[in-house]
């Protein structure tokens, strides 16, 4: 095998890393023409962007918003990511961007996000993938409820307008302590029915996360089932064995929610 030729070392050595940071803003947005870069006004994207030139070598990288804002609306969390090559720790540049930002836009948190993390994310293919497995959860949600409230179990369940999970409210009131064991044995009883279904805190599209939660409305410790981007049979597979698994619990006929109305949810 032959040897790299001469200069090839160094070169490698000098590639850098590319990594994605997290942005947090809050910003007074009345003499902004909201948060998209605009041709003709001026916006809070463009304001960041360039004071990120610093880092860059003069040229304002892409900082992509997680949401927008319109004109003159303020904002206390606007989430964005920025791609970068320099080394610098998050909390440096959190300072450093703030004294470069005017005093209506504050950066208010940084951090890096971690290495596995897809250089697609950003990317119209991986928004379009992201929406379609989306819309599959709710779908399962809403396939899920249907079946429940045809059992026993669905004077237990609350569903919420957002449509990306709902509870369901075993009898009496639980403590967290409690509540946190019933979603362990939960999930490893109908995992161990071969189910996909797992004690998580987070949503998953290859599985239904459960974990306990608390109800805004009533203030009572449910367990909240969150459907993934699982086949239809499936989801209809782990609502059966909701109801059997609350049914062997004592908790055929749970206890219902304050009301019976859909809420808005947090």
């Amino acid at each position: 095998m032959q040897s790299g030729q001469p200069g090839d070392e160094a070169r490698i050595q000098n590639v850098t890393r590319v990594r994605t940071l997290k942005l947090t803003l809050a910003y007074d947005g009345t003499d902004y023409a909201g948060w998209q870069r605009q041709q003709n006004a001026l916006a809070v994207q463009q304001v960041v962007e360039e004071a990120f030139a610093h880092f860059t070598g003069g040229e304002p990288p892409t900082v992509s918003g997680a949401g927008r804002t319109d004109s003159g609306v303020h904002a206390l969390g606007q989430v964005a990511s920025v791609n970068v090559e320099f080394e610098h720790s998050a909390s440096a540049v959190m300072r450093a961007l703030n004294v470069r930002l005017p005093d209506a836009i504050r950066l208010i948190g940084a951090a890096p996000i971690p290495a596995h993390f897809p250089p697609f994310a950003g990317t119209d293919a991986y928004r379009a993938c992201t929406a379609g497995r989306t819309a599959s959860m709710m779908r399962n949600v809403r396939r899920m409820q249907r079946t429940l409230r045809a059992t026993p179990l669905g004077a237990a369940l609350t569903s919420y307008q957002h449509g990306l999970y709902f509870t369901l409210s075993p009898r009496g009131t639980l403590r967290i302590r409690d509540t946190r064991r019933a979603v362990n044995a939960l999930a490893e009883a109908l995992s161990a029915e071969g189910l996909p279904v797992r004690h998580a805190g987070s949503f998953g599209f290859d599985f239904v996360a459960v974990e306990w939660f608390t109800d805004p409305v009533t203030h009572r410790n449910v367990i909240r089932v969150a459907p993934g981007d699982i086949p239809p049979s499936v989801a209809l597979r782990v609502a059966d064995g909701l109801v059997r698994w609350f049914a062997r619990q004592g908790h055929g006929e749970a206890e219902p929610p304050a009301d019976d109305q859909e809420l808005a949810g947090p």
